[in-house]
């Protein structure tokens, strides 16, 4: 979302390593299709999708709201 701040930092490091990505609102439809796919109700931000693997923040970021160490490796172990 535009007033999110980890949805920014996400976004600017997706851009910053050439990694294309689509960004939409955090509404009932990605809720509704992560819920069908994992079972998990999210409603927090962001909320990613890679592939048929769906990440939520906690697996991007950490406590303090940064980035995770080898957050590149996260996307990419599908």
């Amino acid at each position: 979302t535009p007033t999110c701040p980890r949805c920014r930092l996400l976004a600017t490091a997706l851009r910053r390593n050439g990694i294309d990505y689509n960004e939409q609102p955090l509404d009932a439809g990605p809720i509704s299709s992560c819920l069908c796919d994992t079972g998990q109700w999210i409603t927090e931000a962001p909320l990613v999708h890679v592939e048929k693997k769906w990440l939520v923040a906690r697996e991007l970021f950490d406590d303090a709201g940064s980035l995770v160490t080898g957050w590149r490796e996260v996307l990419d172990d599908r």
